[in-house]
């Protein structure tokens, strides 16, 4: 084969490109060697030229190449005169693979097109269309999945249905314990919107609903719905009790009734009732009944009563209400006086009406009467108490310890107190009781303070009446006490015996005294000593109140 441009010969190698002696693109006719080229002339017959078409090369033209005259005289070179081939580089195999794979592409695509026209294939074909539509539809199905009881159970926790007369539920895990959906409405103005009626059975443990509940849901995205707060009821609702009223909320109920205890009502929510408790309970669910025994124990700190009490209760209107309470029985709530009553409870209502009265004993003013009063009581102390259940009577027995001066008296004293749930209030009080009597004995310091300007009697004049000597201060500070004696049985009087110096003119004088001292009223201070006499020896009465004389 010979190149049209440098006109060497070579072998032709399947693929070869360009010349391996001048480089040119292999882009022209190619003339195999050994063939001679005539002119003009027809030099040969048909069989010669079906062999020169089988022989000859015709390369793809990517170029427009002018074609040379073969002549009959070939033109040869040396070897040494040819040009050098061209470096191929990676750009150009990269090139020539990429156009390998767009021939490649292009076959197998004009295959898969022929095939498809094929009726083998086509058929096939269809088949499979319809099989990926389907699949397209389930995968649509299930990323569009449709509101469920599921997804119903799960939004309406935590949601509050308000039932038809009012009342309400909430639903809570747990609650719902039957559902199925009994259909589907869309929304005739919001194709976002759809209505589901759900059949459902909703039990708290107090309470059971049923029926048709019918819910709003809005489509917000792909498989994205949300339930809307608001829960439409059917007619078919339905609402029993499966258990009775809660007891915190019986209790309560409970509280706000009364019952009649010995004439007086007793608010069982008053503070005076320390418990209410329940023992028994027997519910008729089916007729929404239920009857409640439950034991109240009251203590108003004075009195105490205990009892039971019998409660009727019906479910209507979706709630229990509390119809009626009555005492169990009419042994119950008896009242007893209460542990928790003190003494000083009972002293404050007595303190309210204060002692002033005349009392007598027999040791002071010869058993006459003297008053008393609880303006000089520096005790009280109860001493007996006794509780009339029926006449809902305390009575109590008081001591008093009355220090009115120089007497001191021990007082009892009688009351009674009307008693009831409610309070105390003093009744009446009895006459006192005087049980002891002491009269303070005269200090030293007090008869010398009182002998001051005290008249002494003195030896008499002729044989008619006595003398009488005024005491200085100055004498009274020499008196010096011998003794001091009472009457048997007489302790408001005193007999004081000693000696006093006293000055008869300019002349000092010592003599004999008895000093005598009674107890009488002081309005400021009870009961105080007066000096009622001063007796010398040298009078002629002295006799009357020698120590013998009063001991005797």
């Amino acid at each position: 084969m010979n190149c049209n441009i440098c006109q060497n010969e070579f072998n032709y190698i399947e693929g070869l490109k360009f010349c391996p002696y001048c480089g040119s693109k292999l882009n022209v006719q190619f003339i195999p060697s050994g063939i001679e080229a005539e002119g003009n002339t027809e030099a040969s017959d048909s069989s010669e030229k079906e062999q020169q078409e089988e022989t000859t090369v015709f390369p793809e033209k990517e170029e427009t190449v002018e074609e040379k005259t073969v002549t009959t005289e070939p033109v040869t070179k040396k070897l040494h005169d040819t040009l050098e081939m061209p470096v191929i580089t990676d750009e150009d195999l990269k090139k020539d693979k990429k156009m390998k794979r767009s021939m490649k592409r292009a076959g197998v695509l004009s295959s898969i097109g022929k095939a498809i026209i094929s009726k083998k294939v086509l058929i096939p074909a269809a088949t499979l269309a319809v099989l990926g539509l389907a699949a397209f539809l389930a995968i649509n199905l299930l990323f569009t999945k449709p509101v469920d009881e599921a997804k119903i159970k799960e939004d309406m926790t935590g949601k509050t249905v308000i039932l038809p007369k009012g009342s309400s539920i909430v639903v809570k895990n747990g609650v719902i314990r039957e559902i199925a959906i009994t259909g589907r409405t869309p929304d005739k103005n919001d194709s976002k919107l759809q209505y589901i009626d759900a059949k459902m059975t909703l039990n708290n443990n107090s309470i059971q609903v049923s029926g048709t509940f019918t819910l709003t849901y809005r489509k917000e995205g792909r498989n994205q719905w949300t339930l809307n707060d608001k829960i439409a009821l059917k007619n078919d609702i339905a609402v029993k009790a499966v258990a009775g009223m809660e007891e915190a909320a019986l209790i309560d109920e409970l509280k706000k009734q009364k019952i009649s205890i010995g004439g007086e009502e007793l608010g069982l929510g008053d503070g005076i009732v320390k418990e209410i408790k329940l023992t028994k309970r027997t519910p008729d669910f089916n007729s929404g009944k239920e009857v409640v025994l439950a034991d109240v124990a009251a203590d108003s700190g004075i009195v105490t009563t205990s009892g039971s009490v019998t409660a009727s209760l019906t479910f209507a209107d979706e709630n229990w209400k509390l119809d009626t309470v009555s005492r169990s029985s009419d042994q119950d709530f008896k009242l007893a006086l209460s542990g928790a009553l003190s003494d000083d409870s009972i002293l404050a209502q007595i303190k309210k009406k204060p002692l002033q009265e005349n009392v007598t004993y027999s040791t002071v003013f010869g058993g006459r009467e003297y008053g008393v009063n609880d303006k000089f009581t520096k005790s009280f102390k109860v001493t007996d108490k006794s509780f009339d259940e029926g006449a809902k009577q305390l009575k109590v027995s008081v001591r008093r310890e009355n220090a009115a001066g120089v007497i001191n008296s021990t007082l009892t004293t009688a009351y009674t107190l009307n008693v009831s749930l409610k309070g105390m209030t003093l009744d009446s009080s009895g006459k006192s009781k005087v049980e002891a009597v002491t009269v303070t004995d005269i200090s030293n310091d007090s008869i010398a303070a009182m002998l001051v300007g005290a008249n002494m009697k003195m030896g008499s004049y002729f044989f008619w009446g006595d003398s009488t000597h005024k005491i200085t201060a100055d004498e009274a500070k020499t008196f010096k006490l011998d003794k001091a004696l009472s009457k048997k049985d007489v302790q408001n009087a005193r007999y004081v015996y000693g000696n006093i110096t006293y000055m008869d003119g300019k002349k000092a004088k010592g003599t004999s005294i008895v000093v005598i001292f009674l107890v009488s009223g002081d309005g400021s201070g009870g009961y105080a000593w007066k000096l009622d006499s001063v007796i010398s020896s040298e009078s002629y009465e002295y006799q009357f109140y020698s120590p013998e004389a009063v001991q005797g």
